[in-house]
Order: C-alpha cells, then sequence, then structure tokens
C-alpha cells in the first residue's frame, strides 16, 4: 500500500520535505524515496514567494510525486495563504503532478477555487478526517480522499475505491496497520485501490 503522506522517510511512502530541506540539494536524499514539495499554510510569510523557488526548483526531479501539502488553514494566522495556494495549483497543472490538500475550515473556499480553475491534475484532501456529508461533497466535486490514523468510520465507508488513498502523516502507525484498519471498517479484503495511479 503506497502511503501518500508520511513525515518519516521510508521507501514506499512519499515523503513531505520540510521548509528547510526544500533548501537542500536533491542529492541528499536517495533516489528511491519519493517526495512531495510545498509550503504549508503555517509555514508561509510575506516573502513566501522566495521559498517557492525551492519549490519550484524541486517540483522537477522525478523522485517528487506530488506538489504540497499546500492550502487553506483559517485558524492561522499566516498571510498570503491564497495566493500562495494558487501559485501551487499552477505549478501541479504545469508539470502534471498532484495537489496534496491541507485545509481546515475552508472547505467552501477549496471548492471554489477549484470550480473556477478546473484542474485537470488531481487534488487530494490528506488527512481527511470529514463527516459523511462533507466527504460526498468533495466527492461529487472530484476530489480525492486521504485517510490516516483517525478517521470518521461512515466517510471511509462511502469512499470509492478509485478516489481512496492512505497516509501515515505523523502517526506512529505503519501504513500496513491504517490500511488494515481501513479495510476492516469497508469490509474488504481484496478491494483494489487506485492511489498507484496517482502517482507515476
Amino acid at each position: 500500500m503506497l502511503d501518500i503522506h508520511s513525515h518519516t522517510l521510508a521507501i514506499g511512502a512519499i515523503y513531505n520535505l520540510t521548509i528547510e530541506e526544500l533548501r537542500l540539494s536533491p542529492s541528499c536524499f536517495n533516489k528511491q524515496q519519493w517526495l512531495s514539495v510545498g509550503l504549508h499554510p503555517w509555514f508561509l510569510t510575506e516573502e513566501w514567494q522566495k521559498d517557492f523557488l525551492h519549490v519550484r526548483r524541486w517540483a522537477m526531479v522525478p523522485q517528487v510525486k506530488a506538489i504540497g501539502e499546500a492550502g487553506l488553514d483559517r485558524l492561522s494566522k499566516s498571510p498570503c495563504q491564497h495566493e500562495a495556494f494558487l501559485a501551487h495549483v499552477e505549478l501541479s497543472e504545469e508539470i502534471k503532478k498532484p495537489l496534496l490538500i491541507h485545509c481546515v475550515k475552508a472547505v467552501d473556499e477549496i471548492i471554489k477555487i477549484h470550480r473556477s480553475m478546473d484542474p485537470k491534475q488531481p487534488w487530494i484532501f490528506h488527512g481527511f478526517r470529514g463527516k459523511p456529508q462533507q466527504a460526498e461533497q468533495l466527492l461529487k466535486e472530484g476530489f480525492y480522499l486521504s485517510f490516516g490514523e483517525h478517521f470518521n468510520l461512515a466517510s471511509v465507508q462511502i469512499c470509492p475505491a478509485d478516489k481512496l488513498c492512505m497516509e501515515t502523516d505523523d502517526s506512529n502507525l505503519s501504513i500496513e496497520e491504517i490500511e488494515k484498519r481501513i479495510r476492516k471498517v469497508r469490509q474488504s479484503e481484496l478491494e483494489s485501490f487506485s492511489k498507484d495511479l496517482l502517482f507515476q
């Protein structure tokens, strides 16, 4: 099972680079390690464009499989969130790599942006914990949902297999254990998920 979003370096996981690691050379990482690159809304500054240059540089590296996590967080005081998120969307479209979304209390705004920009690349709500009503809304709009250690059981049950991803994020659980829990909820041992098709 592919771990689509992790803060732990491991082969078989897409590791999310920290803002400090974005300033390093790609040669610092094992070429077998898949990566994602983006500016988390918590760490944006008024000069976020300078850090975004590093995101853009890294995004061209073959082992980088996704852009993000990036998004909107209404509990954060970080400036320029909307502008920075649009830059990530445009980069995702330009280089044809999926977008990993961090969203806190901004679902309606993310949906509005998605409709207005009509992206061709997949948008994946990482660490989704929302209720089934919200899951249905996002699925109807074409989003993918990624579930980690903490998830709403009903949302996992209604998510189509071809829209379902899994992740460890910052959990101490392995991706195998998370997959086991999700399969138990879905009462499915053999169900095949589409996540591998998203990250080539």
